[in-house]
């Protein structure tokens, strides 16, 4: 956070860390970030107007690329998402969707302003993520973030510096896949729409069936005419078992083909108040921590099929449950996600690579990645 003349700008996820994405391709190197959104509090006694964002990338100190959004695409994007999040901060329900997309946000004393101009005490949402894809090619990584706010005001012109630190990670420990054979990885993390718009799923990835097919039938009606379903889940590595939730019937999610946003929305508010949200949203589940402190999430799985309970030490590659179709879920899946925290809904995701999936199955002019990075799907065979 800065606060300048009592402008104070800072995150809208209060815990958020701004971990990039990066690789080689052949001597070129790859930075690519999601960006944070950002909150504006003037909290002078003058009017603002916010007229441009340049986001600076760094490399030991010095610029290596620079973006500018000027103010007709900062006008056309806030006054589309601001009356969004402002109902949804009106209508506060069990399930928050803020919670679910940006983990625990800052509090809002008022309505966010829908367009770019500031009278005092007034909050503006910059949602950033939405408005520039940061995707850097060149002979050096970004290793930090500048972000210049510039203002028309009253009495001239204002320029604040945001600087934002980049959490390079990469996993230490020589974690395996959580499944073996032949497998589909989709809804990687460099699909922006997907799991990487929320803050604890950014690097998520779902796993389903193979043969570009994720069915025994081309017209499939049960759980069981799925190929991936009933499929053994291993855990990654060593650890212990810190959460469980396994309340979330199979019959509530029996036809895949019923599935729609409306359907779901009507079951999450009745099972909710039965089993509660993370049961809810994340089906029946297992959470398990690592020596680095690094949790590994496990979703969407089969009722009656886990294998362990909380407290219990496990195994780098011990079976402890079923793929299943359990929670939010479109089909037969097993969601996972390796997060900082064990509360998954304010935690932030963090990037992973496995041992025995080495990049070159994902491209073979890749390498030294920090995690899995196609956008879309590729197919693996895992022994």
């Amino acid at each position: 956070m800065v606060s300048v003349d009592n402008i104070e700008i800072s995150f809208f996820s209060e815990n958020k860390k701004v971990t990039p994405l990066t690789y080689n391709i052949g001597s070129f190197l790859v930075t690519n970030i999601k960006l944070p959104d950002i909150i504006v509090i003037n909290k002078s006694n003058v009017n603002l107007s916010l007229s441009k964002l340049t986001i600076i990338g760094l490399n030991n100190k010095q610029k290596i690329v620079c973006y500018e959004i000027y103010d007709k695409e900062l006008k056309e994007t806030i006054s589309s998402v601001t009356p969004q999040i402002n109902n949804l901060v009106r209508n506060k329900n069990i399930i928050d969707p803020l919670k679910l997309t940006f983990g625990k946000t800052k509090s809002l004393n008022s309505e966010l302003k829908s367009n770019c101009k500031l009278e005092p005490r007034e909050t503006l949402l910059i949602p950033l993520s939405l408005m520039l894809y940061f995707h850097y090619i060149g002979s050096k990584v970004i290793e930090d973030l500048q972000i210049l706010f510039s203002f028309n005001t009253e009495i001239g012109q204002k320029q604040i510096k945001l600087p934002i630190e980049l959490n390079s990670y990469k996993v230490t420990e020589n974690y395996i896949f959580p499944m073996k054979g032949d497998l589909c990885i989709c809804n990687l993390p460099m699909n922006i729409p997907q799991h990487r718009k929320a803050q604890s799923q950014e690097f998520a990835i779902d796993i389903v069936g193979s043969e570009f097919s994720t069915s025994l039938k081309t017209d499939p009606n049960d759980l069981s005419d799925y190929l991936i379903f009933g499929s053994n889940v291993m855990t990654i590595g060593d650890g212990t078992v810190v959460e469980i939730g396994d309340k979330f019937p199979d019959s509530e999610m029996n036809n895949p083909k019923s599935y729609s946003e409306d359907f779901f929305n009507k079951l999450s508010n009745r099972m909710v108040l039965l089993i509660g949200i993370k049961n809810t949203m994340l089906g029946n589940y297992l959470i398990i921590e690592h020596k680095s402190k690094e949790f590994s999430v496990y979703a969407h799985l089969r009722e009656k099929s886990l294998c362990v309970k909380k407290g219990d030490k496990v195994k780098q590659g011990d079976v402890i449950a079923e793929v299943g179709n359990t929670g939010h879920s479109t089909e037969p899946h097993l969601h996972f996600q390796l997060i900082d925290s064990l509360n998954i809904f304010e935690a932030n995701g963090l990037p992973i690579m496995f041992n025995n999936l080495p990049i070159r199955e994902m491209n073979q002019h890749f390498s030294n990645s920090n995690s899995l990075i196609n956008s879309d799907y590729f197919y693996v065979h895992i022994d």
